[in-house]
């Protein structure tokens, strides 16, 4: 059974650190690990790396497994609230998940423990563009992912509408209430696949292409994990999900139920990320867990077949490895089929850009598009009636801040929580006041 079964409960632990002052410490483990991944991936984590330390030390670790069951957003903003009343250390030793964004953050704010893994110079240092690795060896992408679309053959073909090959074809009008979409203030993703669809279509148009989706979304989910069970249920007829997301729900509903297409040059493969967090209470352990899940045997966890010798004993995990050289060893027995290091690309994606607006927004999309969901589905559906549609779909999707401006925010207001707070209620009321005269614009032509 994994230990998160068998840890204490997370309000008990704050309850008694506020209680003595004292930074928050589980007694008794010897290491303690934050993570928004799935039992599946902690458990097979947890085997292999006890058969490493009881070699090293005799005896198996103790560990516990924190999680917040909100995914990496919630977490981050635990570490930053803990870290606020703990500053020397939360008594957590490892962050393990998460795209590269948080750990950017993480380092600019001093709250990461820098360690060299043993075997960094098997790590290519980037993968088109992005970063594997913090040169400074702050943060390590553990596994590689990508970010496709999920969909639903059988509703699809029920809706008359062709199977995806662009994030655009989410914004087809036949498709109100059959997308799902995940909220990037509480998945980071759906941050991440935001962020690429803006840098792949340019700010405007790709906000554009985000607030059609958003029109036609059922409702936002908190995470993407849940998204994907809904487009297997056949609740939604697509959405945008993480590879590994996609390939599970195949494997689990089958090729003639379900597919997942990587949008042609519009994506980008960036790595799932994990450090050691300041203060780190088993310090030592902690560099270990990085030694091994950067080592060889910790990556063949994520991509061979569970069984398979040196693999998983329970379940297929199905992620893309940072080491190049898994991918030619293990073909026979290996659940992923791309190879990101021959995977090609003419997207050039600025990793840097997208970590320093990911505040700025995630806020924008939550007053634009998820706060005022019902008024921006009612205009999508007067719009569609219009003989005027694309003027006006140009009306229904103007921004209220140009991308020089946001990032100027991002780097110098957005941390003040007045003046973050006073620009999202204008948003807002920007937002519900466009979608209402544009409803009304429509109607009246229709008349």
């Amino acid at each position: 059974m994994s230990c998160k079964a068998t840890v204490w409960v997370l309000s008990t632990l704050v309850v008694l650190s506020a209680v003595t002052g004292c930074t928050w410490r589980e007694e008794g483990f010897d290491l303690v690990i934050l993570s928004p991944h799935d039992e599946k991936i902690t458990e097979e984590f947890e085997r292999a790396f006890a058969e490493v330390f009881q070699k090293a030390h005799g005896r198996p670790p103790r560990i516990s497994w924190r999680d917040l069951g909100a995914g990496t957003e919630a977490q981050m903003r635990f570490i930053y609230d803990r870290f606020e009343t703990h500053p020397e250390g939360i008594g957590v030793d490892v962050f393990f998940g998460g795209g590269i964004d948080p750990y950017r953050a993480l380092k600019k704010k001093g709250l990461l423990t820098p360690h060299r893994v043993k075997n960094i110079e098997q790590v290519p240092p980037a993968l088109l563009g992005v970063p594997l690795y913090d040169s400074e060896y702050h943060w390590y992408g553990t596994a590689l992912s990508s970010f496709g679309i999920l969909y639903h053959k059988g509703l699809l073909k029920k809706l008359g509408v062709a199977e995806p090959k662009t994030w655009e074809d989410m914004t087809d009008p036949r498709l109100v209430g059959y997308v799902g979409l995940a909220d990037p203030s509480r998945s980071g993703s759906a941050r991440a696949i935001y962020e690429i669809i803006l840098q792949a279509y340019g700010w405007e148009k790709g906000m554009r292409v985000i607030t059609l989706m958003a029109a036609n979304a059922r409702e936002f989910h908190p995470g993407s994990s849940s998204l994907a069970k809904d487009v297997t249920l056949g609740e939604v007829a697509m959405g945008p999900a993480i590879d590994f997301y996609g390939w599970t729900q195949i494997a689990e509903a089958g090729e003639d139920v379900l597919g997942f297409v990587l949008p042609d040059k519009l994506t980008v493969i960036t790595p799932d990320t994990i450090g050691i967090l300041k203060g780190a209470p088993n310090i030592e352990n902690a560099r270990e867990f990085l030694d091994f899940t950067m080592s060889e045997r910790g990556q063949k966890l994520w991509m061979l077949k569970a069984g398979a010798e040196g693999g998983p004993v329970k379940y297929n995990l199905m992620r893309m490895s940072v080491l190049p050289k898994t991918y030619e060893q293990n073909p026979a027995v290996c659940t992923v089929k791309l190879n990101p290091f021959r995977f090609t690309s003419s997207f050039s994606h600025d990793a840097e850009k997208g970590s320093t607006r990911r505040e700025v927004v995630a806020d924008l999309m939550k007053s634009l598009l998820i706060q005022p969901q019902a008024e921006l589905r009612d205009c999508w559906l007067a719009v569609q009636k219009s003989p005027r549609k694309d003027a006006l779909i140009a009306q229904m999707t103007r921004l209220p801040v140009k991308e020089e401006e946001a990032l100027e925010m991002a780097r110098t207001k957005w941390s003040d929580q007045v003046f973050r707070a006073e620009t999202m209620t204008a948003w807002v009321h920007f937002a519900l006041e466009k979608y209402a005269n544009v409803k009304h614009v429509a109607e009246a032509l229709e008349r």
